[in-house]
């Protein structure tokens, strides 16, 4: 699957329908939305990229759900067809559309007065920023991209960090024990050179 590029900002696409958001944000320190897959399609990437091109068909290019799912493939990329760089391309794709999403929060929800609302779809975009950041580096250092590697690792744990998470939080723990194995991956290779 090729990605195109996000080159157009459709003002649509910044409204969270409230019916889908409360579904997608369950936790107030911006947790994860999962999706069910139905496994037993032939073909479950075809499936996640239709389900995707319909997303973007009803909410627009630059819409949370997009985002989501983008992530949901990506990750199947990179579990299941081992293709690194359509996971690449694909979490990259998904990280421009959270860095929009809090770069341009919903304007509808900031017009109407929802300001809890705004500021709940910010937080989850953010902290999503992060697992894409952890997600990116962990591709990274499976194409042998290590350095490269380490800098999504340490975004996200400025990222976590700055949304108060403790040493002790799964997200910030997860993100610094492949943070050190990166950089011990680093020290053998500038070593072994």
């Amino acid at each position: 699957m090729i990605v195109p590029e996000i080159t157009t900002i459709d003002e649509t696409a910044m409204i969270f329908p409230e019916t889908v958001k409360d579904e997608v944000i369950s936790s107030d320190e911006g947790g994860s939305f999962e999706q069910s897959i139905d496994v037993s399609d032939e073909n479950p990437l075809k499936e996640m990229e239709s389900q995707l091109n319909e997303l973007v068909r009803s909410y627009g290019e630059h819409h949370i759900l997009v985002a989501d799912q983008l992530a949901v493939i990506a990750l199947h990329h990179q579990h299941v067809t081992g293709n690194l760089e359509n996971s690449f391309q694909t979490f990259t794709r998904a990280l421009i559309i959270f860095e929009f999403l809090v770069k341009a929060p919903s304007l509808s929800a900031y017009k109407s007065g929802a300001y809890s609302t705004a500021d709940r779809d910010i937080n989850y975009c953010i902290v999503q920023k992060g697992v894409i950041l952890t997600d990116l580096g962990n591709v990274l250092m499976m194409m042998n991209r290590y350095r490269e590697a380490l800098t999504r690792f340490e975004e996200a744990l400025q990222i976590y960090r700055g949304r108060g998470f403790d040493e002790s939080h799964p997200r910030v723990r997860s993100a610094e024990r492949v943070r050190m194995r990166c950089t011990c991956q680093i020290e053998t290779t500038k070593t072994s050179a």
